[in-house]
């Protein structure tokens, strides 16, 4: 992985900063889009950061998965609508807490 691709979300565009995940999530997309228009997939490091990325794509026209594949972290209720395009990795916090102490 190219240092380049990794985007994190204290880069993100002057203004958005701890308005929320959403509009973190879709100024992150827009940076990363601008960096590298071309990119097929992008991981975020959780659900909320995705849904906010994903809404940024829709605006711009881009389809998620078949323009951008899109994966977040956490499972949340919200996503595990049939309406909903986006992947997420599902992990138990109390196995990964036991696992950490």
């Amino acid at each position: 992985m190219k240092k380049e691709n990794i985007l994190n979300n204290d880069e993100t565009t002057e203004g958005t900063k701890g308005t929320g995940l959403f509009s973190e999530g879709a100024a992150c997309m827009e940076k990363m889009l601008k960096k590298n228009p071309d990119i097929d997939a992008v991981f975020c490091m959780n659900d909320m950061l995705a849904i906010g990325a994903f809404k940024y794509l829709n605006s711009i026209g881009k389809r998620v998965p078949e323009d951008i594949s899109l994966c977040g972290c956490d499972n949340i209720s919200y996503l595990r609508r049939p309406d909903k395009k986006l992947s997420t990795i599902d992990f138990s916090k109390i196995e990964f807490g036991k696992l950490c102490t």
